[in-house]
């Protein structure tokens, strides 16, 4: 598996060719993500929607990066996935079967170390605990839901900025009897991000519904944009 030289805030995306990927946790979830990619895209406005990888599966954060610039680099990763938010070292970043990973960075450099302190704070405690829940249901339907950044997107995206400060991670949205917010693995790092920046910096860079972008959308957003770009394997 290739190796990348990180940076706190960038992105992980995870591709799976076999359908079964750790980062999910649910075979339904996938099996919708890399089979019917296709039908998604036609319920979202037609072929011009599918854009992303139909085999990407996971989405991660970097939240702190060890040496460096060393031989010895690694970074710990804070992504959601079936038991709950929870952090990775990124030389363990192992899934069974096929897997092959891409990182990508925005070019905006105040933005991402934010980002990178939101996933921290968000994340799992000293203790390897975390608040926060895995979100299956927000996950299948993302696939067949409006990834735009609407009216919806802007109210949630309120929501993150006003507890991006809250260790464990936000209420769940307009529910505050209800505990923390329960999220999936590419609503988790658009959150961070959009925590972190206002409705006009979103429009340009980020310009998606978290709750409702599945990591196939996330993917080819990503790869589509000009404030994006791929970091290349170390190596």
């Amino acid at each position: 598996m290739a190796r990348f030289s990180c940076q706190p805030g960038d992105l992980l995306m995870c591709y799976s060719l076999n359908g079964v990927g750790v980062g999910q946790g649910l075979a339904k979830t996938l099996k919708c993500l890399t089979i019917l990619p296709a039908m998604a895209s036609a319920a979202r406005g037609g072929a011009s929607g599918f854009v992303g990888s139909a085999t990407a599966c996971h989405a991660a954060i970097v939240a702190r990066v060890f040496t460096p610039g060393m031989i010895t680099e690694d970074a710990e990763l804070v992504h959601a996935v079936g038991t709950g938010v929870k952090s990775i070292r990124l030389s363990s970043y192992e899934y069974q079967g096929t897997m092959s990973l891409a990182v990508f960075r925005l070019n905006i450099d105040e933005v991402p170390p934010r980002a990178a302190q939101v996933a921290r704070t968000w994340g799992p405690s000293e203790q390897g605990t975390s608040q926060m829940t895995y979100s299956a249901g927000n996950a299948g339907l993302s696939v067949f839901r409006s990834s735009s950044f609407g009216d919806g997107a802007r109210q949630r995206a309120a929501w993150y900025r006003r507890y991006k400060d809250e260790v464990g991670g936000p209420p769940e949205f307009h529910k505050l009897e209800a505990g923390t917010a329960a999220m999936f693995c590419s609503m988790f790092v658009i959150a961070c991000y959009q925590a972190v920046m206002r409705d006009a910096e979103i429009g340009k860079v980020l310009a998606l519904d978290a709750r409702n972008t599945s990591p196939m959308f996330l993917d080819g957003y990503l790869k589509r944009s000009e404030h994006w770009k791929p970091v290349p394997p170390r190596g």
